[in-house]
């Protein structure tokens, strides 16, 4: 499983911040249709603390709804050990990306163990697993010793 960290300057380009005004999330298209590769779905929640510029200190959600068939952008990031992961390494293969707002934090360190829990069911099935988040790839490096037995990507 690889786990990559955005520079912060990409997630406002590439995924729509929305704060959802009721209890549902809601859908938004977000992703072009130019490669093979298949996404079936993300769901997304940040934090202010990394550096993403926003009106209020408060936390706020991400949520998009990917359809069968659709793509995420191209990426090009480093893992904790400093070499480089690109989307395109998957074309045509399943993989799933996930997003999370930092390591180290409760409810990411249980979100990357489900992961790393599932991870030799997601290989059988010949997927692979992609963790993104904001973080440097030190902190990553310290995650993943305690938390996965996979890379993670920044």
């Amino acid at each position: 499983m690889a786990s990559i960290s955005l520079p912060k300057h990409s997630l406002p380009s590439v995924i729509p911040t929305h704060k959802p005004k009721t209890s549902s999330s809601h859908n938004h298209p977000i992703l072009s249709k130019s490669s093979q590769s298949q996404f079936y779905g993300l769901k997304l929640s940040r934090s202010t603390s990394l550096s993403i510029p926003s009106s209020s200190s408060v936390k706020t959600a991400i949520f998009a709804k990917v359809n069968k068939g659709q793509v995420p952008p191209s990426f090009t990031l480093k893992d904790q050990d400093g070499k480089t992961l690109s989307l395109a390494k998957f074309k045509g293969k399943p993989v799933i990306v996930y997003f999370y707002p930092a390591d180290e934090t409760p409810g990411c360190t249980k979100q990357a163990c489900a992961f790393r829990d599932s991870y030799e069911k997601f290989k059988k099935a010949g997927a692979e697993v992609v963790g993104i988040s904001g973080d440097d790839p030190s902190s990553h490096k310290a995650f993943a010793k305690k938390s996965t037995d996979f890379h993670l990507h920044c």
